[in-house]
């Protein structure tokens, strides 16, 4: 169970009570994609003990399944997301029959903007799979180092058209320097996030870089 080897003590007491409870979110996705209950259960645990409501996490649920579901390739694919949302909707005292209906208003939304299209706010997800730019944070490749380590995001952030742009410096399982690192930006769009200050990126990079250990390291 790789949730028990996380001290849940030694995190509280370096990051104090109220930010241990956000951070637990990025526990969530990794659990849902183990498709076990026993590993979705500890985590929604956790985020209830730690003073996240049901409504909370049902939110949550859709900021990490929604696109999930919708841009499934396969029905299979499809099948697994709907799991994974039951398996959490019972965890937190829902049937699965609520569940499907989450999807079916999912479905009925996505619909709708198809045929009404509006501009999407960028960073509006800004947990989960995705995080806060567009590379997905549970397929990164990554680089073993010299001491038996790995490294799935060292990142830095570049002022572009008045924001602060967090790049990634591991692109495709090797690290790379600032100046390619850039022009890989220019030429494909990827990016782990966009912010208004330079402390904005920095803070976000801290947790994404422990959110990435944990996922990776208990893999």
């Amino acid at each position: 169970d790789i949730w028990f080897k996380i001290d849940q003590m030694d995190w509280m007491k370096e990051t104090g009570t109220k930010e241990a409870s956000s951070d637990y979110y990025y526990r969530l996705g990794p659990a849902l994609d183990t498709n076990r209950s026993a590993e979705i259960n500890k985590v929604i645990k956790n985020l209830l003990q730690h003073g996240k409501t049901k409504d909370d996490i049902k939110s949550q649920l859709t900021r990490e399944l929604k696109d999930k579901y919708l841009n499934a390739g396969s029905s299979s694919e499809k099948v697994k997301v709907r799991n994974e949302l039951q398996l959490a909707y019972k965890a937190i005292g829902l049937t699965a029959a609520d569940a499907d209906k989450i999807i079916e208003g999912w479905v009925k939304a996505a619909k709708k903007e198809a045929e009404n299209p509006t501009k999407k706010t960028e960073n509006k997800d800004t947990t989960g799979q995705w995080g806060k730019g567009n590379i997905n944070l549970n397929k990164r490749q990554v680089v073993k180092n010299a001491d038996g380590s790995i490294s799935t995001e060292r990142s830095f952030s570049v002022n572009i058209d008045d924001k602060e742009v967090l790049l990634p410096t591991v692109i495709n399982g090797r690290i790379v320097s600032e100046e390619e690192a850039i022009r890989h930006y220019e030429m494909t769009g990827e990016y782990l996030g966009k912010f208004d200050t330079v402390e904005e990126a920095e803070e976000y990079a801290e947790k994404l870089h422990k959110r990435q250990e944990w996922y990776y390291g208990n893999k």
